[in-house]
């Protein structure tokens, strides 16, 4: 019996399958995290221009740090939520012609538009490893009185898109099997 229905030929599949399934679980679940880090971020910033304008409404005077603390914060914001962004299909796109399209060739538009911005993100992630890792050697900081160093920030840039591009190719993933098989999961 040398068909597809045999169950040597399904075995491999379907473990192959479930090991796609456990680490799509790990990339989501490190999505998860990263998002959350994006929420604390947004919380401590919130935080920080309250009791900043309540100070500056009451003593006449601002927080030394809160000018550079509030735009590294943003860093955080912008990067960690990325992966968790992609997995709730929460990015920006224009679907006036995508929409019309069939189960099918929508999937195989997304998949094809995937990977085209993968290298992309793959490249971000180096660029953006090597500043961070530059600005560590060198001890960058904020110029302001505290002096805020600089890489625990930039370093969530590179997590981020890590993040966001094992998240998509997860995505490409999904995308490629409702192509071929032509019903989405």
């Amino acid at each position: 019996m040398n068909d597809v229905t045999d169950p040597a030929f399904a075995a491999p599949a379907s473990r192959l399958e479930r090991i796609g399934s456990v680490l799509g679980k790990w990339i989501e679940s490190l999505g998860k995290v990263l998002n959350a880090g994006a929420c604390i971020s947004v919380f401590f910033l919130m935080l920080l221009v309250a009791v900043d304008v309540f100070m500056r409404y009451l003593f006449g005077r601002s927080l030394l740090f809160s000018y550079d603390l509030t735009g590294l914060l943003l860093v955080p914001i912008a990067f960690l939520g990325l992966a968790w962004t992609m997995k709730m299909e929460g990015h920006v796109h224009v679907g006036i012609l995508v929409d019309s399209l069939g189960t099918r060739a929508r999937a195989l538009s997304y998949f094809f538009t995937s990977l085209l911005a993968l290298p992309f993100f793959i490249l971000l992630i180096w660029q953006s490893w090597v500043r961070a890792w530059l600005a560590f050697e060198r001890g960058h900081t904020s110029a302001g009185f505290y002096e805020i160093p600089w890489f625990p920030f930039m370093v969530m840039i590179p997590l981020g898109c890590l993040a966001l591009s094992l998240q998509m190719v997860v995505r490409m993933v999904r995308l490629l099997r409702t192509a071929i098989r032509g019903n989405p999961e």
